[in-house]
């Protein structure tokens, strides 16, 4: 049976995903451009969200894997990323995020949710083992939230219950906009053909 394999836990507020593809949008553009732009570097992805500290936006695309195919996202389901942004980009615009995700049915080891953030807003989200975990993390200094205060002695505390609460309507994947230019194109030509 397919699942997603990226869904990091439920809370109260709603199920986390992880694992998502974070585009800046180009300067001066509107929400709706800004997301046909990111869609055309990531012509699969199916749903996004947004993280926005200050001026710095960055769109978290989803893009299923071939095992999600078909596989329906979770009504509400939040970015974890968004959700880590909103808690603290503002207070530690460069902070990291190292979550234990545990083993379960669909899983058969435990993975490492790592979010690390960049003026805010998240540039590295992913779902892996420690070892990958520890290199997304990288060689930068920073202050670093997590679940495990034994590798990580100076970390603040966190959980997926606290990510959550940090959640908010941006957090939330929606589905990505139809393009209209190729139907209104199919359809103009189909007009001239009708015409001629």
């Amino acid at each position: 049976m397919a699942f997603i394999e990226r869904l990091i836990a439920s809370t109260a507020q709603g199920d986390l995903l992880g694992g998502l593809f974070w585009r800046a949008p180009s300067s001066g553009q509107g929400r709706g451009r800004a997301l046909m732009e990111a869609r055309a570097l990531t012509s699969d992805a199916t749903h996004w969200a947004q993280a926005q500290v200050g001026a710095h936006v960055r769109y978290g695309l989803f893009q299923p894997r071939a095992s999600e195919e078909g596989v329906r996202l979770p009504k509400g389901a939040l970015a974890a990323a968004a959700c880590f942004s909103q808690r603290v980009g503002h207070q530690a615009p460069n902070a990291a995020l190292v979550l234990t995700v545990p083993a379960a049915a669909q899983r058969k080891e435990d993975k490492y949710f790592v979010v690390c953030l960049e003026d805010g807003v998240p540039v590295i989200d992913v779902l892996s083992n420690e070892i990958d975990a520890r290199n997304a993390l990288g060689g930068e200094d920073r202050p670093i939230w997590s679940d495990n205060p034994v590798a990580y002695p100076n970390c603040e505390p966190a959980d997926f219950a606290w990510l959550a609460a940090g959640g908010d309507r941006s957090c939330r994947l929606q589905p990505m906009p139809v393009n209209p230019w190729p139907i209104v194109g199919a359809g103009l030509m189909a007009t001239a053909s009708v015409s001629a």
